[in-house]
């Protein structure tokens, strides 16, 4: 067993009622969990790369998820049942091992058991009050500001291009295709302000609204019976639910597994399983339209050192931005499927 799993046996699972028989570093790099071999099978020890009064926001909006159906692994409480170990300012939780295998977007069974889940998810997150003494991550009524930053990180990126002296083949990228994105922008910023938004954020505070903020395939496992179980609660905030929906139609349009009716199916499998009124559904369209994670890229890309090997980050935005004119196209007929949803 490796020094850093003796520490963490001897320092923190010793705060467990489990003899601990082995120790294995599963993942790192900012998110560190290990594979933790017990008399009573295996578990998962995950650290939490937050400080205590968020772990505690975290904690109880996942508690309330599972109080309330949704598949998330069963937490263990430690001896002073907590269901967390603080270790070096780092909050710990021990977790059960799910056995599940990734969804795959190209399977329409398991697309339709993660977007109902998804709906699920949502729905049961209302009624949740945060701990008095949390950190609390409330999102709701933040698109406004984040549109205009958005705008004006891509507005700088688009500066940046032009004084670039050697032609490249991204500079010229970014030169036509970036005026459209921060066109599209500026549109959305305008039609949020005349959309029922703000009504839908009043409705959100005063039933309760989480999201997940990752709902991917890396953060999902299907079960048997197309159970669902979700990880990873560590980006779990106060938010309306299109942020999610958004999140998982981008990622499979990212990685190309999709077909000229999957936008379709998605909104409609959702309706289903947590309905949306057309309203709602309007003010989605302008988190769907709006290229989150394309803007995320171009912040890093600006912040980068000019004499820094880009290849990855250019690379990255080249791909999202194909993502973001595949899924746009999709989105033309967006009025006519949520006419068909909400009749």
């Amino acid at each position: 067993m490796a020094e850093n799993g003796k520490n963490l046996q001897s320092m923190i699972l010793k705060k467990y009622n489990f003899k601990i028989q082995d120790i294995t570093l599963e993942r790192s790099k900012g998110r560190e969990v290990w594979i933790v071999a017990t008399e009573k099978g295996p578990m998962i020890l995950k650290k939490f790369c937050r400080l205590e009064p968020r772990t505690k926001f975290i904690i109880a909006g996942m508690e309330h998820l599972r109080r309330n159906g949704i598949n998330i692994p069963e937490i263990y409480p430690n001896v002073d049942n907590s269901p967390y170990t603080i270790y070096k300012s780092s909050c710990y939780i021990l977790m059960k091992v799910i056995n599940g295998r990734p969804p795959r977007y190209n399977s329409m069974d398991d697309l339709e058991a993660i977007v109902n889940e998804l709906g699920r998810l949502h729905n049961a997150s209302k009624g949740f009050i945060p701990p008095a003494e949390s950190d609390i991550i409330d999102l709701l009524g933040k698109w406004p500001n984040m549109m205009i930053n958005g705008l004006r990180i891509l507005s700088r990126a688009y500066i940046i291009a032009k004084k670039e002296e050697k032609n490249t083949e991204f500079r010229n990228i970014i030169l036509k295709e970036l005026p459209y994105l921060i066109q599209r922008t500026k549109q959305l910023i305008l039609a949020l302000k005349i959309s029922e938004y703000n009504s839908w954020v009043g409705k959100a505070k005063r039933k309760g609204s989480l999201c997940h903020l990752d709902y991917a395939r890396y953060n999902l496992r299907i079960c048997p019976d197309n159970i669902v179980y979700i990880f990873d609660f560590d980006t779990l905030a106060m938010e309306l639910p299109a942020i999610d929906i958004r999140k998982l139609i981008y990622h499979i349009y990212y990685t190309n597994l999709y077909d000229s009716d999957t936008i379709k199916k998605i909104l409609s499998w959702y309706q289903q399983s947590n309905p949306l009124s057309k309203e709602e559904w309007s003010v989605a369209r302008l988190i769907f339209l709006y290229p989150i994670e394309a803007i995320n890229l171009f912040e890093k890309y600006i912040k980068m050192n000019r004499k820094q090997n880009m290849d990855n980050i250019i690379s990255l935005i080249i791909k999202s931005i194909e993502a973001e004119k595949k899924l746009y196209d999709d989105l033309r007929n967006y009025d006519a499927i949520i006419n068909k949803l909400v009749m």
